[in-house]
């Protein structure tokens, strides 16, 4: 797949072949997304075009709603999960506040059709160009004439999108989450010194300096699987304050790796962290002999979790 960055009007190539496409933000790349990419693959497949993927950097909203966006993926993520698709192009188009003020039809004129889009893909709730104004309609009238809207995805009652998703991961049901994901919910980040207290108390633990602007999680303690040099490790990360012996006022991320024999020196490693299953809330210990106790039920329950299949 070629990954091609369009930072400004005069970076768009024009592309000769023909090309279905689908066009969004995809953050998540969860089952409704999944769906666009497969429709867009089975009708280029089809119809004998080049096979694309259009998408934004960063976020729309981060300058629509002039907030700073909570993402699932980073765009690296992203383009590394697109990839696994094999799109023959993925074009990043920076978001920026030209392209925010961008009347629809001069999207379609200096993007769409320059890129060659012959087909496309989207979204039943796809907007495009200024206030959002664009929809099918329009495309279809500025030179796009073949445009397939996927319906929306109702899994209980709920429509799966990335919002969702995120409200999902703040009140901790990470099991639904990660099914509507299709995938654990991943996050990852530098390995940094903390304080030392677990080592102290024979619970080493890596503190994590997160990479980028993920979802907040609900605070408690996680089954995860640490992915380190290319190698998944059992774990249960704590996500809070440590109110018991080590308390920080910002919301810290603690791994402790449970695998036996586990000795690797960790700091200012990268690791990803896939989080398995929501075990519980933070609890305030009054002693370190019952904060002991209780990291030996959880990580019973975490090898309890791995050995049924989850």
């Amino acid at each position: 797949m070629e990954v091609i960055r369009i930072n400004s009007l005069s970076e768009v190539p024009r592309i000769e072949a023909n090309i279905t496409a689908t066009i969004g933000e995809f953050d998540g790349i969860h089952l409704a997304h999944q769906l666009l990419f497969k429709k867009t693959l089975e009708l280029a497949c089809k119809n004998n075009t080049k096979s694309a993927v259009i998408t934004f950097d960063p976020h729309p909203d981060s300058l629509i709603k002039k907030v700073e966006i909570q993402s699932i993926f980073s765009l690296e993520e992203k383009i590394e999960q697109i990839k696994t698709y094999n799109f023959d192009y993925l074009f990043v188009i920076n978001f920026s506040k030209d392209i925010l003020e961008m009347p629809h039809q001069d999207f379609s004129k200096h993007y769409l059709k320059k890129l060659n889009i012959v087909h496309l893909v989207i979204g039943f709730d796809f907007k495009y160009g200024y206030r959002g104004l664009g929809n099918k309609d329009t495309i279809i009238k500025e030179g796009i004439k073949n445009v397939e809207v996927i319906p929306e995805v109702i899994i209980n009652n709920k429509t799966v999108s990335s919002t969702y998703i995120k409200e999902l991961l703040a009140i901790g049901e990470l099991t639904e989450a990660n099914k509507l994901l299709d995938k654990n919910f991943t996050l990852s980040g530098e390995v940094i010194h903390g304080r030392n207290i677990g080592e102290k108390i024979s619970v080493p633990t890596a503190n994590l300096k997160l990479s980028h602007n993920y979802p907040i999680l609900k605070e408690g303690v996680y089954v995860v699987k640490c992915i380190i040099k290319g190698k998944k490790y059992l774990g249960i990360a704590n996500i809070g304050h440590n109110p018991s012996f080590n308390y920080y006022q910002d919301l810290s991320y603690e791994i402790h790796i449970i695998e036996e024999n586990f000795n690797e020196n960790l700091y200012h490693q990268n690791i990803q962290v896939e989080f398995i299953k929501y075990l519980r809330n933070e609890i305030v210990f009054n002693t370190i002999d019952d904060f002991k106790k209780q990291i030996e039920k959880d990580k019973k329950e975490a090898f309890f979790t791995l050995n049924n299949g989850l």
